[in-house]
């Protein structure tokens, strides 16, 4: 059994530093260590801190390798990664502290049928922090839904998605290439697919890894908003080609009604429909659909791509509104 801990970095050395120190006081420890450097891509070695960093892998028996990455975003350095030949992949975030027993912890979970296991992932500030009850990780709760690895416990669930950072079987999954550098919902789409090949994904939120949020590098060095909107595009088309009907209402009562026409055509089409409504009460009693609210759907469909009627005016839409919505969504 051979583990690979992967990390991909962007300016944030310093964080960098201290996610690199837990990584070597695991108790069981990876074979070995790749950093990925998307950022000024310094010889860490002239700093007196990363050699003595560098010497306490050595100790340890963690073999330790740095790479310059294509600054093209992480989720080219983890493909990298999973397809370094080691059994597992353990991927941690530059600004991310996993306690000592994170790594055996996932281990003990990863049996013959799993692909992946997470821990809790939460910042040190217990208003991120969310209670237990209900947040299972089901896909069709994306849109709004907060994680369960933003809870600490100690539950043991099974998970249709994972965040962040976890352990999963290395090359039985590519990710997503197509995203822009800022990789918006890589992990989202990755995990997921394991998901749909059969495997088991596993959460154990007793195995703490501390989020130490920073306010810049990493994915915060890109400002342009365009790039979250692509990714945003990219998870839908996933979403829908899933089987996973996307629809915001962001619309008046009578257009809610008017909607209600097509839901049987969009049930043949999908095996689950989320929608985003502003008056939920049309929708209560009815199967096979998930609610969410209308702000969490304004970062799948943002400019204004969800409205019917800027729809109809795109398409010089002349007929009654039912038709409008039939175009939009089938």
């Amino acid at each position: 059994m051979s583990i690979l801990c992967s990390i991909s970095t962007k300016d944030r050395y310093d964080s960098l530093l201290l996610a690199v120190q837990s990584v070597a006081m695991q108790t069981v420890r990876p074979d070995k260590l790749v950093i990925f450097d998307d950022g000024e891509c310094k010889d860490l070695r002239q700093d007196s801190n990363w050699i003595h960093m560098f010497k306490l892998l050595d100790i340890k028996k963690i073999k330790w390798e740095v790479r310059f990455g294509n600054k093209t975003g992480q989720h080219h350095n983890h493909q990298i990664a999973n397809h370094m030949g080691f059994d597992f992949v353990w991927r941690l975030d530059d600004d991310e502290i996993a306690e000592p027993n994170v790594l055996s912890g996932l281990l003990k979970h990863m049996k013959d049928g799993v692909g992946a296991v997470g821990g809790a992932v939460v910042m040190p500030d217990p208003q991120f922090q969310f209670p237990e009850q209900g947040q299972l990780n089901k896909i069709t709760g994306i849109y709004g839904e907060p994680n369960f690895q933003w809870t600490i416990g100690k539950k043991v669930l099974e998970v249709e998605h994972l965040y962040s950072s976890f352990l999963y079987r290395g090359g039985i999954n590519d990710y997503t290439m197509e995203l822009s550098p800022v990789a918006h919902r890589e992990e989202t789409m990755f995990s997921h697919e394991i998901y749909r090949k059969g495997f088991k994904l596993i959460v154990d939120n007793s195995l703490i890894t501390w989020h130490f949020r920073q306010t810049k590098g990493g994915i915060r060095s890109h400002t342009d908003g365009t790039m979250y909107e692509w990714d945003e595009s990219v998870f839908l088309k996933k979403m829908n080609n899933w089987g996973y009907g996307v629809i915001s209402l962001d619309c008046g009562l009578g257009d809610h009604f008017a909607f209600l026409n097509i839901l049987p055509e969009l049930k043949k089409k999908y095996k689950h429909i989320i929608i985003g409504a502003c008056y939920p009460d049309v929708f209560e009693g009815i199967e096979g659909i998930t609610l969410a609210t209308i702000a969490s759907m304004k970062t799948a469909m943002p400019n204004g791509k969800d409205s019917v009627y800027k729809w109809m005016i795109d398409h010089n839409w002349k007929t009654n509104v039912v038709d409008a919505f039939r175009g939009m969504y089938l």
